[in-house]
């Protein structure tokens, strides 16, 4: 929850367009609402002329018609605000998410980029992004607007017959619980899914990047098999999601029916009782299809909430990842130096955890203006002594100092 509170906050950052798009989100709303009304007014209209043996109101018919014309309009062009400022609020919120990931992966050490595979970074750069925009446009935007129109519908329908009402939103738990019960299982497929996509991404980008060498050796089946074999745990795992998702929804709609059948019963019953007009019954069953608009979206909008979760999960973990070479709060000033370096029982791992050193109580000086040569076998550490004097590194123990202060005092930029 904590993940999904962050896209939030820096989606509400953008105070204008989410206010336009939940000002006209309402309005548009309103519209849509009043539309049940306005046709139930015109069957009772119609059945009364018809009963009564008297002319119809050909007038009254007009302006009702009219109604529905003015109302459907409103509807239409504030939905289009809405539809406008809704993805205007998603893009400007990836666009800085995407900037601070992007900021954040160049501010992180070289060990940080050593362990990760350039295909998983742009995996959750472009994929995973796209899964939050997805959500904020989806399930920020417009979920609040199916939560608006359920309530309001289910207030209208109590207001309207009791026991029709209540009899209309008996089913809610059922699919409340049912909707908990697939965010849960998503968000661990999604996670999943996404894992596989890093993978997929890597073994392109890997494969593309070294084509000369794949030609030079031959290894184009190779590779192809391992392409396969990642493309194949992706389809498998997608495939899955779907599966899970489309039992969501279809259960929903299902449990929908039955009480819209039930409603057909009963509101058939006082109809014929004289106890609800034809009208009435009209206005029920449209706001009963109005009430089936939240539920449809409820699946879609726990998909978006469920990659949401897991993508800003695999995208804050990086933005959250300290780096292991950090800046100093006071650096010293490196404009005017001697030009002296120094290497003071330097020792340097690039895995901790393995006892294999790559240098190993280093000790050396070289004075200013004078000009010495590394040799020795590949591997044997020269290129780490560089790093470590430009600061891409930290030595495990020891001190590297310029002018007899210690590196760690300087700017990075400056080194």
């Amino acid at each position: 929850m904590n993940i999904i509170l962050r896209i939030i906050n820096i989606a509400f950052k953008n105070k204008f367009h989410i206010t336009a798009a939940y000002g006209t989100m309402i309005v548009s709303a309103a519209a849509y609402l009043f539309l049940p009304e306005v046709f139930g007014n015109t069957i009772d209209s119609i059945a009364e002329s018809l009963d009564g043996g008297i002319p119809l109101d050909t007038t009254k018919i007009l302006l009702l018609s009219g109604t529905v014309l003015v109302l459907s309009s409103i509807r239409g062009i504030f939905g289009f605000g809405q539809q406008y400022f809704s993805e205007s609020v998603s893009q400007l919120a990836v666009y800085e998410i995407r900037n601070q990931l992007f900021d954040r992966i160049q501010k992180l050490s070289l060990s940080f980029h050593d362990k990760s595979h350039t295909g998983n970074l742009m995996s959750r750069a472009i994929t995973d992004v796209e899964n939050i925009r997805m959500f904020i446009s989806i399930g920020l935007i417009r979920g609040p607007y199916f939560l608006i129109m359920f309530v309001t519908v289910a207030i209208i329908l109590i207001n309207m017959d009791t026991k029709l009402g209540l009899l209309s939103i008996a089913f809610m738990p059922v699919v409340a619980a049912q909707s908990i019960f697939a965010r849960l299982k998503m968000r661990h497929l999604w996670t999943s899914v996404q894992e596989r996509m890093g993978e997929l991404s890597t073994t392109l980008q890997e494969t593309l990047t070294g084509m000369r060498v794949v030609k030079a050796f031959g290894a184009e089946e190779h590779e192809l098999n391992q392409l396969d074999q990642r493309s194949k745990k992706v389809s498998e795992e997608m495939i899955h999601v779907e599966y899970v998702r489309a039992t969501n929804m279809s259960f929903m709609i299902f449990v929908f029916m039955i009480s819209l059948a039930i409603i057909l019963i009963f509101g058939g019953r006082s109809v014929l009782e004289g106890a609800l007009s034809l009208g009435d019954l009209t206005k029920f069953l449209f706001y009963m299809q109005l009430l089936s608009i939240p539920i449809r979206m409820l699946g879609f909008i726990v998909a978006s909430t469920a990659r949401a979760s897991s993508a800003g999960a695999r995208i804050y973990e990086i933005i959250d990842t300290e780096s292991e070479v950090k800046e100093p709060k006071n650096p010293t000033n490196l404009e005017k130096i001697s030009g002296e370096v120094q290497f003071e029982n330097v020792s340097f791992s690039y895995d901790i955890s393995d006892n294999l050193q790559a240098l190993k109580t280093l000790n050396f000086t070289v004075p200013r203006g004078e000009i010495i040569a590394l040799i020795g076998t590949p591997g044997s550490g020269k290129s780490t002594l560089v790093s470590l004097l430009t600061r891409f590194y930290d030595p495990t123990d020891g001190e590297i100092r310029i002018d007899g202060l210690d590196i760690k005092n300087f700017k990075i930029s400056d080194l």
